[in-house]
């Protein structure tokens, strides 16, 4: 890529990250989520899974989640999707986990999240925490882009599994644990 369509990546990797948050948190708004907080103050950080402010606030500890979704996002789509463009790959993986902030944000993904046993105080994310998460998300995949094409995507890989098993230790999550968990909570509903 010489320095004008790099120039030209990154105008239009903006563009996706500007155009999805809008659109997320627009959508949010429409499904009554709060703009920030529970208890209406601007917080930016909280790190306590199991308070109320956690998805409240700007980041908290399921940040990390957010910006591991980002390196898988990118792993997966650059084998699903491979003939495709950087700036494609970055705007399909964006747009993905903007579908994911809304899902996660519905009535039946709430239930699903409380019924799993761990967030059963978890109402939904304001608006702030789940831009922060959007955005995270998309350093993420920015991240991987720029690791793989330095180095290797062995490299992602190896960040992934680096990144769950901090978060296990940290918060007893992880992209793919709760990606288990939240499948099996939905198969119980959906089977029986």
């Amino acid at each position: 890529m010489d320095s004008d369509q790099e120039c030209l990546h990154w105008r239009r990797v903006g563009e996706f990250g500007i155009g999805g948050t809008a659109v997320v948190a627009l959508v949010l708004s429409l499904l009554g989520r709060t703009l920030w907080g529970a208890g209406g103050s601007l917080m930016f950080w909280t790190g306590d899974i199991h308070g109320p402010l956690n998805s409240q606030c700007l980041a908290d500890p399921f940040t990390l989640v957010h910006f591991t979704h980002g390196l898988v996002l990118f792993l997966s789509l650059s084998w699903a999707a491979q003939k495709r463009s950087p700036t494609t790959r970055f705007g399909a993986a964006y747009a993905l986990e903007a579908i994911w902030e809304i899902a996660e944000n519905t009535t039946f993904a709430i239930e699903a999240f409380r019924r799993q046993g761990m967030q059963q105080g978890y109402y939904g994310d304001s608006i702030l925490n789940a831009v922060g998460d959007l955005v995270t998300a998309g350093i993420g995949v920015g991240v991987a882009t720029i690791l793989a094409a330095r180095t290797s995507w062995k490299v992602v890989v190896g960040l992934i599994a680096m990144l769950e098993v901090l978060a296990w230790l940290w918060i007893r999550e992880g992209v793919f644990l709760i990606l288990g968990r939240l499948l099996l909570t939905v198969g119980k509903r959906v089977g029986g």
